[in-house]
């Protein structure tokens, strides 16, 4: 058969289906336009019915109106195990998350009533709810669960075994099952796997975003901390945290050339998570004079505290405007009398000006 014939039996065959279930929503509906029905076998409109009270009871739960989905489930064959675990799951919110008693003896259920103790804080209680599953064709979703329980009461060599028990099926498992060898090496305090363990994450896994995950500096104590972070934060240009450690960083070390560069590069991404201060501040180092006298003016007009006089002030003495520091000290003692600063700029404001005596007067009444 040639392509082109195989792509018409094809689109064919699509229509057919397509026609099919569309007749069975016009049935559904209620209204006939004509077309063939399909058999009207006892058992397939039974099974249809059934698939219909399932769909529409999945559809109210995940619109959140339980007791709507409760009526459907519970009008459903109360033996199957997807029927109870629903009917738990709608009573558990209806109970506004107080646990019901009597749960369905199943994995979903376990896992629904596991997470919610972990909620609670009772994780012993949780693990023991896992436990009693069994381990025979226990799914990856339990093992998981039961490692992260193990690291958080501190059994770390239980969560070894099953962590060297688990056969991961996907790479999410897999890369999960990493992550938490990483978080047992950590708190045992075994470093030299947990940052191999780290540099192996990062390797396979370029979309992780590691120092949301570990201790910020783990790996990094031969000082490549700058290094890590730059690489970070050019694989996630518009992650907050990567940005925040950048900036402590870059403060830390003031180094105000790379904190200009890293702002510049960011008000591309988002400039409303930078800080007016911080701006001042990198202006101020960097010598952008011009552009902190226009990032100050336009602070004028806002309710200032401390951190905005003291930018001034800064200013001031950078330019040997001593009037303008003089007018600073006296709106920093009249607005904040209980803080030294604007005594300490009038201070040099009177050094400045060739008032020596009264300079030393000055901070000898402050005790300086």
């Amino acid at each position: 058969m040639s392509g082109t014939n195989c792509h018409c039996t094809f689109l064919k065959l699509a229509a057919g289906i397509s026609l099919v279930l569309f007749n069975i929503l016009i049935c559904e509906s209620g209204y006939s336009i004509g077309l063939q029905t399909l058999p009207s076998d006892l058992e397939f409109q039974t099974d249809k019915a059934r698939t219909s009270k399932i769909l529409t009871a999945l559809l109210f739960q995940n619109n959140r109106l339980y007791r709507k989905s409760s009526q459907l489930w519970a009008s459903l064959p109360q033996k199957d195990d997807q029927v109870q675990t629903h009917l738990y799951y709608n009573k558990l919110v209806l109970s506004r998350y107080v646990l019901p008693k009597n749960p369905p003896k199943n994995e979903k259920t376990s896992l629904l009533v596991s997470r919610y103790q972990s909620w609670q804080r009772q994780w012993s209680q949780a693990l023991k709810t896992l436990e009693g599953i069994g381990d025979n064709d226990v799914s990856n979703q339990v093992w998981m669960e039961q490692i992260r329980l193990h690291l958080l009461l501190g059994n770390y060599d239980k969560a070894g075994t099953i962590i060297k028990r688990v056969k991961p099926d996907n790479h999410r498992v897999q890369m999960q099952l990493e992550v938490f060898s990483i978080w047992m090496n950590i708190l045992k305090g075994i470093k030299k796997p947990a940052t191999n363990g780290i540099d192996k994450l990062e390797e396979n896994y370029l979309y992780l975003p590691l120092s949301t995950m570990f201790p910020l500096g783990y790996t990094d104590s031969d000082g490549n901390l700058e290094k890590t972070l730059k690489s970070m934060l050019m694989r996630f240009p518009g992650n907050p945290e990567m940005f925040e450690q950048l900036i402590l960083f870059c403060k830390k070390h003031k180094k105000w050339k790379l904190l200009d560069d890293l702002i510049i590069s960011q008000k591309f991404v988002d400039s409303t998570k930078i800080d007016w201060v911080l701006l001042a501040e990198v202006y101020l180092q960097t010598g952008q004079i011009r552009r902190l006298e226009k990032l100050i003016k336009s602070q004028n007009t806002l309710t200032v505290g401390p951190d905005f006089y003291d930018l001034l002030a800064r200013l001031a003495i950078k330019r040997k405007n001593w009037e303008l520091l003089n007018q600073v000290s006296k709106s920093l003692r009249s607005q904040f009398p209980q803080l030294l600063d604007g005594s300490l700029y009038q201070a040099i404001y009177l050094h400045e000006t060739g008032r020596k005596g009264k300079a030393d007067v000055l901070l000898r009444d402050l005790g300086l």
